[in-house]
């Protein structure tokens, strides 16, 4: 059981931790526009970190 879950969560989580690493070479650094890459998940993960990411970054 646990290794066909891994199997499953592996490529879930490479695919987060790359979306967290690609996701702001493409933002504004001055986080006024966005640019989201093409993909319907990567912007839905995408969108909300952004706002999240500016948020701490202005404090």
């Amino acid at each position: 059981m646990v290794g066909q879950n891994s199997r499953f969560y592996f490529p879930l989580q490479l695919f987060l931790v790359l979306s967290f690493y690609l996701l702001p070479i493409a933002w504004e650094e001055d986080c006024s526009s966005i640019e989201i890459p093409a993909g319907i998940i990567t912007a839905v993960i995408g969108v909300p970190y952004f706002y999240i990411y500016c948020a701490v970054k202005e404090k």
